[in-house]
């Protein structure tokens, strides 16, 4: 049982996607929450064989796709921390939704290559130090959950939005280090905004959540919470 959210509305960007009721369906995005924390605690890709719980709530790419970022060479970045639970096999999907918007904006990328230099790199008594990652573009590709060295916490739960960007897996195992990396050459990164946090809806979900009764899905129709409760949507759209 999960939380479908109904009505949801659409970034701009996301508008522009023009997904096809098939995409629609494949190319949606699941928000877990903590239930002994109270919070959000990660986000994943929906998977058709994905196991969901009413702590689960499921919308749409529309609602969190906010546009391309171009991102320079030599641009430190660093993992989102606790982005997702323990390695799950649907993680790889998050490369599918940039292959997905990549080819929606007619961007190229060659995804046999990761965006980043071979190194992670460490600061301490404010000089940079530079480890060689052996295995680097060695492992496979996958969608990286990334933001700015210094922008905002690094963990999921305190961002209101998040960069996917082509990696190697062995960049992606750093997440739970305090390491930065480097941007190898200039790349467009697939913004993800969070619309709970937009919509102030993590509370409200939150109590369905723990209220809810039965095994099957529970429908959230967005657009009929905030007339109800005149919620003010900024930069979203219903349709």
């Amino acid at each position: 049982m999960a939380i479908i959210l109904k009505n949801a509305p659409k970034t701009e960007e996301g508008r522009k996607l023009n997904l096809t009721k098939e995409q629609e369906e494949q190319y949606k995005i699941v928000f877990r929450f903590d239930a002994n924390k109270k919070e959000l605690v990660n986000i994943e890709p929906w998977s058709a064989e994905g196991k969901y719980d009413n702590y689960c709530v499921i919308g749409p790419l529309s609602s969190t796709f906010a546009g391309l970022q171009s991102v320079d060479s030599a641009h430190p970045i660093r993992n989102v921390r606790e982005s997702t639970d323990d390695p799950n096999p649907y993680g790889d999907n998050w490369l599918g939704v940039i292959k997905l918007v990549y080819d929606v904006w007619g961007y190229k990328y060659d995804f046999k290559n990761c965006c980043l230099d071979a190194y992670h790199y460490d600061n301490k008594s404010g000089k940079e130090i530079p480890t060689y990652l052996e295995k680097h573009n060695h492992t496979g590709i996958v969608g990286g959950h990334m933001i700015w060295r210094d922008e905002l916490s690094p963990f999921y739960k305190d961002l209101p939005f998040f960069y996917l960007l082509p990696i190697c897996k062995t960049h992606n195992n750093c997440g739970q280090d305090p390491f930065y990396f480097k941007v190898l050459w200039p790349i467009n990164a697939v913004k993800m905004k969070n619309p709970l946090y937009a919509l102030n809806l993590q509370s409200c979900l939150l109590n369905l959540a723990e209220s809810a009764e039965g095994d099957g899905d529970i429908e959230f129709d967005v657009k009929k919470y905030c007339e109800e409760n005149n919620v003010e949507v900024k930069d979203m759209y219903f349709d």
